[in-house]
């Protein structure tokens, strides 16, 4: 359908760099702000150096001015293994989920976090923020969840940890990837 082939940021990749593709992390959220989409492409900066074949498939919708300003940030970054996708049907995500080396989620107080239960569900471990409703069930069995950000006490101090969080989700996800966490 075309809700498969539709991809908000960058253009659509080539056969080419697809074959190149090895690991793949995902994040699944809506465009909104206490989501920390941000962090988490500030993170894929430093892991696509590192990782040539790993990519980050970054799936949701929302307001365009958040959309608007997600591509931004990934324009900025000078991003290029990172793909922000839009909506997906759920037995997409699963494909996604299941693929993945790793869901990553690293919401502000995420009221329960269906995300990480559905991921969890396709056998892939997560990565979240040690916040909200993911603390009652993210164990090291499953993943980790990082600290969060000592700038981050509301949910209108979000932007001033970013950077903060964005190296914690790094270390992180280096390690998952490094020791093969799935």
């Amino acid at each position: 359908t075309e809700q498969t082939r539709e991809i908000i940021w960058p253009a659509s990749p080539s056969e080419e760099a697809c074959s190149k593709v090895k690991q793949v992390v995902t994040f699944v959220g809506k465009f909104a702000e206490w989501k920390r989409q941000e962090a988490v492409f500030h993170a894929m900066k430093a892991l696509e150096a590192e990782f040539p074949d790993l990519v980050l498939l970054s799936c949701g919708v929302g307001p365009d001015a958040e959309r608007d300003k997600l591509v931004k940030v990934c324009e900025e970054l000078g991003l290029k293994n990172t793909y922000i996708l839009g909506a997906r049907s759920q037995p997409q995500l699963a494909e996604i989920y299941t693929v993945a080396e790793l869901g990553c989620f690293p919401s502000f107080k995420e009221p329960f976090g269906l995300v990480f239960v559905e991921c969890m569900a396709c056998k892939a471990p997560v990565i979240g923020a040690n916040s909200g409703g993911p603390v009652d069930f993210v164990s090291p069995s499953v993943g980790e969840l990082v600290p969060e950000p000592p700038e981050t006490t509301s949910l209108d101090t979000v932007p001033a940890g970013i950077k903060t969080l964005a190296a914690s989700l790094t270390d992180a996800i280096r390690r998952a990837l490094k020791e093969n966490w799935k």
